[in-house]
């Protein structure tokens, strides 16, 4: 692996070539508006509120190539019709409550991104959230999972 280090006026850089061919190549995909797919996981159960806010978080990044699942465990409330109210939202909507990893799994195989985000229902995403993930995928090439800290705005 081969590494050179750059100088600007200030400031001394160590680049892995690697990490900085991928970091170009996911920049110049931007600019060329070639954008990697994400899908997007999300189990539901009972939590029409919420899940409806961290769907408007999801679709408010405007990120141009999503899918996104819904896969409700038989909810008794709004869940699946505020699911299927965004346009673009793939719902699977099972008969009982499978629990949390068999819907993840029916999600992942479902999933055809580059990147699968498994996002929670009551989480609310930043717009900038994607490209800042892809930034930070991009300039870390060795990662396999990233586990993004959310905070509470409260």
């Amino acid at each position: 692996m081969e590494a050179y280090r750059l100088q600007d006026s200030s400031h001394a850089h160590l680049v892995n070539i690697e990490t900085f061919s991928k970091a170009s190549r996911l920049f110049s995909s931007y600019l060329l508006g070639i954008m990697e797919k994400i899908s997007v996981v999300i189990v539901s159960w009972n939590v029409a509120q919420s899940l409806k806010r961290c769907l408007e978080s999801v679709f408010a990044t405007k990120y141009p190539d999503l899918e996104v699942f819904v896969i409700d465990n038989a909810s008794t409330d709004d869940s699946v019709k505020i699911a299927k109210s965004f346009s673009g939202v793939k719902v699977i909507a099972n008969f009982n409550n499978i629990g949390f990893p068999k819907a993840i799994n029916i999600g992942l195989r479902q999933s055809r991104g580059d990147y699968i985000l498994l996002l929670n229902p009551d989480a609310n995403i930043p717009k900038d959230f994607f490209a800042e993930s892809l930034n930070f995928t991009g300039s870390h090439p060795d990662m396999g999972v990233m586990g993004p800290k959310f905070t509470d705005p409260d």
